[in-house]
């Protein structure tokens, strides 16, 4: 711990200035919000949370309007962290359910 900082909250913190990524790119020329956690962890820890998938792995079709407005084409080979995949991550557990 660095100045009252964790190495995941320094991660954090050295990301949020940057831009927010709409094309779902793990770049680093911009993020998007499950991108930020996977790489804080990753940098606290030196291990992935979660595992990445290819946009092809992904039920994309209903979403290829948007995706063709915001690439131009469909990048089915980009490598990404959703929000499901960090929830299943074997890391974590679970502290409390809603129930649902």
């Amino acid at each position: 711990m660095v100045g009252g900082l964790s190495a995941y909250e320094q991660g954090h913190r050295s990301r949020a200035a940057w831009e927010w990524s709409l094309g779902y790119s793990m770049d680093d020329d911009a993020i998007y919000c499950s991108e930020l956690v996977f790489k804080a962890f990753k940098n606290a820890t030196g291990e992935p949370l979660g595992a990445t998938q290819r946009l092809s792995a992904l039920d994309w079709p209903p979403f290829v309007a948007l995706i063709r407005r915001l690439e131009g084409t469909v990048p089915l080979d980009r490598e990404m962290i959703t929000p499901r995949a960090l929830s299943e991550a074997p890391q974590l557990r679970e502290v409390h359910r809603v129930g649902w």
